[in-house]
């Protein structure tokens, strides 16, 4: 069968931009193109790097004499360390090659070559952002670069605050514990008041009464005006209250005792299309397992909102706070994104009566599509509803995001943004070594003591290089999209009873292999049969997940109706691919890799008998 003609099945004819060609000046390429430019750069790095240790301190002399480098143990020895290298590089002949575009696995791809270099230069000069004192110049830097993020998600630059982090799952669980911090403080006081018969308002209320209410309590009872990280003697008593300072077991004590009532804990709202951070989060903070409430998912995979607001009030019913609301901006498996500005809507609702409720969103994968608003014909191909959800990133409390997924640069980079510096607190700590600067983002304020620079660097110079904007990363995130739509089209048109995940976001596409009528187990078997095959062979590589029933039940039961199946297992895998190579659409390439990678596996469905 011939392609039809038109755009979406076939490579445009349309020439590139100068826009887009110059974006490629910044990647390597998929056959090393701009390795002589890169080789300059490093060679520029390391020959700076050189000159800068040798210009400081010259008249301290060579610790390594010519005479030294002569003798022969020092010569085995770099020769020894020459030969491991090379053993270690031939080793990595065997690694994924996960920078060409036939590699649409998991969520990684061509390093952008500005990333890289910040990533390297930071690396040779060894900066440990645990304090400024270690890190003079790299912790301006890791402002900057967080600045930058700020502003891509909508939070005001002047006010926000965040850090970097190694990934995605401690930026989560940092979000979190600023949440439990807010939490414990209004609970605290709370706690204060209803044991000293001071208030009518339920615990739930008051768990939720925000900064403002909080303020003008202290001030009423105390007498204090609440300064961020407060020590007033008068308002330290509230300490006695406070779940994390004392136990959880010695509140609960306490309220049992005044209030004849047990303490259950605080719980966090998580929608089933969760990474799997989230239950890790809940148990490091000793929340318990009960703390972890699932929010159920609609017919597109998304957080429900009706759902959402039921479990609300189940905690309000219960008198249990809720730690926070967590949205997610491209999800795990299909790269969704959750209904935000509508989860947002209600949480305004709540807040209207007094009630407020931590939003966290998690827009590890997805937060850099927030490069892509300001363009019109960009904001079509997210869709309405998505660039709305991405709008409302601004409104939440603090958010995720990886650099080192949709950012390209070097693992391991992820980042915690914080709409401001009141949600920015968390519980104090000290360390007589270092000193605590009120305006640094190091050991005091994050999880990590240590923390390397490079992520800061490369998220820098990449934002600074390529841009946050439509015409940089928006230009570079349009082009997966494109893809999966495109891959999309081929496959329905070529590969019979293939049953693609419906209403897709961004440049992730789940597909299973169904005939009519098949039972799930049936297809589950022959959808792993194709990704086996295709994983055996050597020209492309994809992922596959698994979406439960427990989780996705409305959507798959949309999905199975499609093929008239029937249900006999708890899952229904799935072929992934994840179309985020920036060269995933080149038209210079001998091969067009969209149509390449349908007929490898059409060949593939053919071979293992797929075909009838």
């Amino acid at each position: 069968m011939e392609y039809q003609d038109s755009s979406v099945f076939s490579r445009s004819n349309q020439v590139c931009t100068q826009e887009e060609i110059a974006l490629k000046s910044l990647f390597l390429g998929p056959q090393s193109e701009n390795a002589d430019w890169l080789k300059q750069q490093i060679d520029m790095l390391l020959s700076h790097w050189f000159s800068w240790r040798k210009s400081l301190f010259p008249q301290d002399g060579c610790a390594i004499t010519t005479s030294d480098k002569q003798t022969e143990l020092f010569v085995q020895r770099q020769d020894a360390c020459t030969q491991k290298l090379n053993e270690m590089m031939a080793d990595l002949g065997r690694e994924i090659p996960k920078f060409s575009p036939r590699y649409v696995g998991h969520m990684t791809s061509e390093v952008a070559l500005p990333g890289l270099l910040g990533h390297l230069l930071m690396l040779l000069h060894n900066c440990n952002h645990v304090s400024s004192e270690a890190a003079i110049v790299s912790s301006v830097i890791e402002k900057k670069a967080i600045a930058l993020l700020l502003g891509m998600v909508g939070f005001d630059v002047q006010h926000g605050r965040g850090h970097f982090t190694s990934g995605g799952t401690i930026a989560n669980i940092e979000g979190l514990w600023r949440a439990r911090y807010l939490c414990d403080h209004f609970l605290s006081l709370g706690l204060y008041l209803k044991i000293h018969r001071l208030t009518d308002l339920s615990l739930f209320e008051l768990a939720h009464q925000g900064w403002s209410s909080y303020r003008q309590r202290i001030k009423q009872y105390f007498d204090v005006d609440y300064i961020i990280h407060q020590d007033n003697p008068r308002v330290h008593i509230l300490k006695e209250y406070s779940f994390v300072a004392n136990s959880p077991f010695k509140i609960s004590a306490l309220m049992r005792q005044h209030l004849n009532q047990d303490f259950l804990g605080p719980v966090v709202l998580v929608p089933g299309n969760k990474h799997y951070s989230w239950p890790k989060a809940v148990s490091v903070l000793g929340l318990g397992e009960d703390a972890f409430w699932s929010v159920e998912l609609d017919a597109q995979g998304k957080m429900c909102v009706t759902h959402l607001r039921a479990q609300i009030e189940r905690a309000r019913f219960q008198n249990r706070p809720v730690l926070a609301v967590v949205s997610v901006a491209g999800t795990t498996e299909l790269g969704e994104i959750d209904p935000i500005h509508r989860v947002q809507e209600l949480l305004n609702e709540y807040q209207q009566q007094g009630i407020f409720i931590w939003h966290h969103i998690d827009a590890a994968y997805g937060g850099y599509y927030c490069s892509m608003l300001n363009d019109r014909s960009q904001q079509l191909l997210l869709g309405q509803d998505n660039t709305e959800a991405l709008r409302a990133l601004s409104c939440a409390q603090s958010v995720t995001i990886d650099p080192h997924k949709l950012g390209y640069v070097p693992y391991s980079c992820g980042a915690l943004l914080v709409r401001s510096e009141e949600y920015y607190q968390v519980s104090s700590f000290a360390a007589p070594y270092l000193l605590k600067d009120s305006d640094s983002f190091g050991w005091h304020s994050t999880l990590e003591g240590s923390r390397p620079a490079t992520g800061a660097a490369a998220t820098y110079l990449a934002a600074q290089c390529i841009g946050l904007d439509a015409q940089g990363y928006g230009k570079i995130l349009e082009k997966g999209i494109i893809a999966r739509q495109r891959l999309q089209a081929i496959l329905q048109q070529k590969i019979k009873n293939v049953q693609i995940v419906p209403d897709l976001d961004t440049n992730i596409l789940c597909f299973c292999i169904a005939r009519p009528y098949e039972p799930t187990s049936v297809v589950n078997a022959n959808t792993w049969r194709l990704f086996d095959a295709i994983k055996q062979g050597p020209d492309f590589a994809v992922s596959q997940t698994k979406l439960g029933y427990g989780s996705y039940r409305q959507l798959l039961d949309r999905m199975t109706a499609q093929w008239m199946g029937r249900v006999d297992t708890e899952y229904v895998s799935f072929v992934r691919l994840v179309l985020m190579n920036p060269f995933i659409t080149s038209k210079e390439t001998h091969i067009d890799y969209v149509s390449a990678l349908v007929e490898e596996m059409l060949r593939l469905f053919i071979l293992i008998g797929l075909n009838d």
